[in-house]
């Protein structure tokens, strides 16, 4: 699915179907699966174009949950979690993890 999004930002059929997977890729079922997902629609969702700034801050707010929501799953320092979780969200955690 990642490769829906394009240089000028994800569509909305982009955002629909990454939560389309999300309902097969249950957290239950394939956990780094669903991670990954939600990782990949905060992606999304922040790369979407807004006309407005009131649209930017709802599509950051649901990003950062998304992003959270993989953090459920991701709560070892892992390697490569840098690479998968963008850095706004990882920065908190290695200053925690001091």
């Amino acid at each position: 699915l990642q490769h829906l999004a394009t240089d000028r930002g994800a569509s909305p059929n982009t955002i629909r179907n990454y939560r389309e997977a999300l309902k097969e890729y249950t957290r239950e079922r394939v956990p780094l699966d669903w991670a990954m997902t939600q990782n990949n629609l905060g992606n999304a969702l922040v790369s979407l174009p807004c006309a407005s700034r009131g649209e930017i801050a709802h599509n950051v707010r649901a990003a950062v949950a998304c992003y959270e929501a993989a953090l459920e799953v991701f709560t070892h320092p892992l390697p490569f979690m840098q690479a998968v979780v963008p850095g706004v969200i990882v920065a908190p955690l290695d200053s925690a993890m001091m």
